[in-house]
């Protein structure tokens, strides 16, 4: 996901402002169409049912270099684009991933006690069984 749209961006910041007239602003046109798809693209992957865990943590690591390459590489504050990628925050993404790992970890718990507890009361087998010591003597 790094990198596609700085690409197109520079072009657009770059070279075609000289191919429009100046009262256009085609920098800002696509940066703005660029900036809104990817906070549409967000929203709709947080609110998504079944986003992992992984996907959470992507997401959340990704945010904080996307809004620095914005400034280092465009010059661009994100916050004065208006809508941010994350909607609300990053507060309501956290608590998700919070609550989705503490339910996989439950099961996961769960399921081990689960496992252990049957293989504690199975029945021995014969090859399960310590040799009779009075054999050996």
């Amino acid at each position: 996901m790094e990198g596609f749209y700085f690409q197109d961006l520079l072009v657009a910041k770059e070279d075609l402002p000289s191919r429009f007239p100046p009262g256009e602003n085609i920098f800002q046109y696509f940066l703005s169409q660029y900036h809104n798809r990817l906070c549409l693209m967000t929203e709709q992957l947080q609110s998504s049912a079944d986003i992992d865990p992984q996907e959470i943590m992507m997401l959340l690591n990704w945010v904080p270099v996307y809004n620095s390459e914005m400034v280092v590489r465009l010059g661009v504050d994100v916050g004065s684009l208006g809508q941010q990628l994350l909607g609300c925050g990053d507060d309501e993404l956290r608590g998700h991933y919070l609550q989705v790992m503490t339910g996989k970890l439950s099961s996961w718990c769960s399921n081990l006690v689960r496992i252990e507890a049957e293989k504690w009361f199975q029945e021995p087998s014969e090859e399960d069984e310590p040799p009779d010591m009075v054999e050996g003597m």
